[in-house]
């Protein structure tokens, strides 16, 4: 499986409209600013920066959850939450603490990101808490590292849904952005008085306020008009980085239903696959030995001639046990047999996970347009200097895919139901990458 370097603590998938409590620690965090007195910031000491790193780390996860940002921690000061929040999102709850001179922000700072810019912590704090009420954004909150004598920097992701679409069956997109912030801090007092984030979807010399790329990056995401159907259970993951061409997403492991597309007699493409797509489904929805009905889940994948079924975690985990999960090897008797001569082509097997260059595009898939798709994402991986990693897993040496448009380690995935039109249709083509660097760029 891939590793990612560079990167501290194991990640955990974003949750659609959960709260999103996760971040990645460094170890024991316990260090809180004391409210009562200031920290010697004038010698800046590695010890100082650990604490503000540390700070930063044990109170940002608990943003969106039921515990909500520690009061105490925060010294009854308001201006904080400008300052320690990358992104434009916070509870209401927090935005009226009592005043302290001890604050962790100076009275005035610098808020910059490519669609606002604020030297007042009214404003800024007017700001995101109406995003916060408006889109409902989940945050994941990946490290923290010291990146200047007087500098910290924090690598996120976020993501806003609109959910008060009027019109949710057609339009409801998912806004998503990842990026760092990059934190000063005052040499005199210690405070923080500049804090500017940058999007991993623009080039470094779009980041500018209002820049051209950065308004029609938020545009294209509001336009966009592909959907994931609501309430079916699909492969967690984590997105690690959203750019303009592809995302990279780490997937927790998951189990398949899989049919051999090479057993079906007739040699067509379009028939092999309908025959697979029946027996999958016929084998889901009770054609097994047990009788049993198993939930839909998403998304239908194709890789190296074979069709798979995702099986939802709640029904794996139900029967192994949470704390078998990582541990168990095998699959046998946990699932149901196939009946009759879908016995011969259906398997269930385990998907390691890892992590993936994911690039997405609308329509109906045909051969042609995959490959186009796979194109442009390898070109755009190569460009970045992402190595894929083409032994993954296997696979014959001919390309599958729908049959002959994909090499044996991708995989197409289609989100929606046949009967969904082309330019509300999800497919996304992953590749495994050999490694990925977080921090890579910075």
């Amino acid at each position: 499986m891939p590793q990612i370097t560079q990167f501290q603590g194991s990640l955990r998938p974003i949750r659609r409209r959960r709260s999103s409590t996760h971040a990645i620690p460094s170890g024991s965090i316990n260090t809180k600013i004391s409210a009562t007195s200031p920290p010697d910031a004038s010698k800046f000491s590695d010890e100082f920066m650990r604490e503000r790193s540390s700070f930063l780390r044990n109170d940002l996860p608990n943003l969106f959850n039921d515990t909500g940002i520690d009061r105490t921690a925060y010294a009854g000061t308001s201006s904080i939450h400008a300052v320690v929040i990358s992104i434009h999102i916070l509870l209401p709850r927090v935005s009226h603490l009592e005043a302290s001179p001890y604050g962790v922000c100076a009275d005035r700072v610098e808020f910059r990101d490519p669609l606002t810019k604020y030297d007042s912590i009214q404003g800024y704090l007017f700001n995101i808490g109406m995003l916060g009420k408006a889109f409902r954004p989940e945050f994941v909150l990946h490290d923290v590292r010291q990146t200047g004598p007087h500098q910290l920097t924090t690598r996120w992701t976020m993501s806003m849904n609109i959910w008060w679409s009027p019109i949710p069956k057609y339009w409801s997109p998912t806004l998503e952005f990842t990026g760092t912030s990059v934190m000063d801090l005052d040499p005199a007092s210690g405070k923080f008085i500049r804090h500017v984030d940058t999007w991993d979807s623009l080039s470094s010399s779009d980041q500018d306020y209002l820049s051209l790329p950065a308004v029609a990056d938020l545009l294209g995401q509001l336009t966009q008009l592909y959907q994931t159907p609501e309430g079916l259970e699909q492969p967690q993951y984590t997105l690690l980085r959203r750019t303009s061409r592809y995302d990279v997403r780490r997937y927790e492991p998951f189990v398949v239903a899989e049919y051999d597309m090479t057993s079906a007699a007739d040699p067509g493409t379009t028939n092999r696959r309908r025959s697979a797509f029946q027996s999958l489904a016929r084998y889901i929805f009770g054609g097994n030995t047990a009788g049993q009905r198993m939930a839909m889940t998403t998304p239908v994948m194709t890789r190296d001639n074979r069709m798979q079924f995702v099986m939802g975690q709640r029904l794996w985990k139900n029967k192994k046990g949470e704390e078998e999960e990582e541990e168990a090897s095998s699959l046998a008797g946990l699932f149901p047999d196939p009946l009759g001569m879908d016995r011969e082509a259906i398997s269930i097997r385990k998907v390691d996970g890892g992590v993936f260059a994911v690039k997405k595009f609308d329509g109906f898939a045909p051969s042609d347009e995959v490959r186009v798709q796979f194109g442009k994402l390898r070109a755009a991986l190569t460009e970045d200097g992402l190595v894929v990693d083409d032994d993954e897993q296997g696979g014959s040496p001919e390309a599958s895919g729908p049959v002959g448009s994909l090499p044996p380690y991708a995989t197409l995935a289609q989100y929606n139901d046949p009967s969904t039109q082309a330019k509300f249709r999800r497919n996304e083509i992953f590749v495994p990458l050999k490694s990925f660097d977080l921090w890579a760029g910075q």
